[in-house]
């Protein structure tokens, strides 16, 4: 699958391609999660680098994925560029969190909660999924 990643205004993360995607950013660097273990931090306007309009770090790259850097692909009214990801490889989706080491322990608790599939899930699942949470006695 080809997804392409770019920045677009001041506060949204544009998948497109294989997957179409928008993920709203704004004051603070936000991390793209992509199901083969590739971990993207998506920043805007970086202090560091005020020319750019948004930045893509590749902080780990999935095995067998390919990523080419498109510099300058977008110019935005203030004369602003964005460079472009165009990331090919075996993923079957994509999530957006606040930290390069993925959702917060009381984000998963919350998207657990919602979950309304466990009376469909085997006891050897439960297990599966209870043994790896490893919810300490105070939870």
């Amino acid at each position: 699958m080809k997804i392409s990643v770019y920045g677009q205004s001041d506060d949204l993360i544009e998948l497109d391609g294989g997957i179409y995607e928008e993920y709203g950013s704004y004051s603070h660097p936000s991390f793209l999660h992509f199901s083969d273990g590739t971990i993207i931090e998506c920043e805007y306007c970086p202090e560091d680098d005020p020319q750019h309009y948004w930045r893509f770090k590749i902080l780990k790259q999935g095995a067998g994925t390919a990523i080419q850097r498109v510099p300058g692909t977008y110019d935005g009214e203030d004369g602003h560029i964005c460079d472009r990801l165009v990331i090919e490889g075996d993923i079957k989706f994509v999530r957006c969190f606040d930290s390069a080491d993925g959702p917060t322990a009381e984000l998963l608790v919350s998207e657990i909660e919602k979950f309304d599939g466990w009376c469909r899930l085997k006891s050897a699942q439960l297990r599966t999924i209870y043994d790896a949470i490893k919810l300490g006695d105070d939870s």
